[in-house]
């Protein structure tokens, strides 16, 4: 795995836990504010609110290979607030992250029913930016990835539900003609995109990378799927180029 910015240093649960008393610190002394810590609880992300304007795509897509591939776990933080609202405080990728996963997310949760932020909105409506900071190609190709979710999902208006899943490579269809790019080292080498529909599988992302294992011999690749469970206009392409399958003649153009 390439080096990591300290940026997107992820959070461990005992860093999480040293914020949220920083929190309860902050809220008595500094705001004023009469808060109540309720345990850690499992919450359904799709009700929960930002108190930030934007996450960043290369943190959301490494947050998400993490937990996804590396099995990352680390709590957030949420509050109870004005009118019964859950504000998410710590945590706003894991969250996001979630999601897409379709699966409750641990939170310790804090009650303070006067707390209300200054800008707030729906955990699927936040949008994603790319920082100006320089990173290196295996977290650019997942920050390329979640923003390409991200447009089709703002395309569709649907919340896609991703996952991880191997796939024998005689299963996916291209998306596009084969356009070769600099090798990866099989180690560094990071998962394909696939859109599911109905029983098939299309690249999304990743069409050298496919062809990398299938000229290595393998029959299979490990990958992040999504769906919106609707047909999207990369089908169209594929349908427009005859539903062609990952093929040594594709790869080998």
């Amino acid at each position: 795995m390439y080096f990591i910015p300290s940026r997107l240093k992820l959070a461990s649960e005992e860093d999480v836990v040293n914020r949220l008393r920083s929190i309860i610190k902050t809220f008595d002394k500094v705001w004023g504010y009469s808060v109540k810590f309720l345990g850690k609880k499992s919450l359904r992300p799709d009700i929960l609110y930002t108190t930030q304007h934007y996450l960043e795509s290369d943190k959301m897509g490494y947050v998400l290979y993490s937990i996804l591939y590396r099995k990352y776990y680390a709590p957030i933080i949420v509050i109870r607030g004005y009118n019964g609202l859950l504000y998410i405080f710590d945590g706003h990728h894991r969250a996001r992250a979630y999601l897409w996963l379709r699966e409750l997310v641990d939170a310790f949760l804090l009650e303070a029913l006067s707390y209300k932020p200054r800008y707030f909105s729906m955990l699927k409506d936040i949008e994603f930016i790319n920082p100006s900071e320089r990173v290196n190609e295996y977290i650019n190709v997942l920050r390329h990835m979640v923003n390409i979710i991200r447009f089709i999902e703002k395309k569709h208006n649907r919340i896609a539900r991703i996952w991880r899943e191997r796939i024998p490579l005689n299963k996916l269809y291209v998306t596009q003609p084969l356009v070769k790019k600099a090798g990866y080292e099989s180690r560094d080498m990071p998962p394909p995109l696939v859109y599911r529909y109905e029983d098939k599988y299309f690249i999304i992302d990743g069409h050298t990378r496919v062809c990398l294992h299938l000229l290595r011999g393998r029959k299979t690749v490990d990958s992040i799927v999504f769906t919106l469970n609707k047909h999207i206009g990369l089908i169209k392409t594929a349908e427009a180029l005859g539903y062609m399958k990952v093929s040594k003649s594709y790869c080998s153009k």
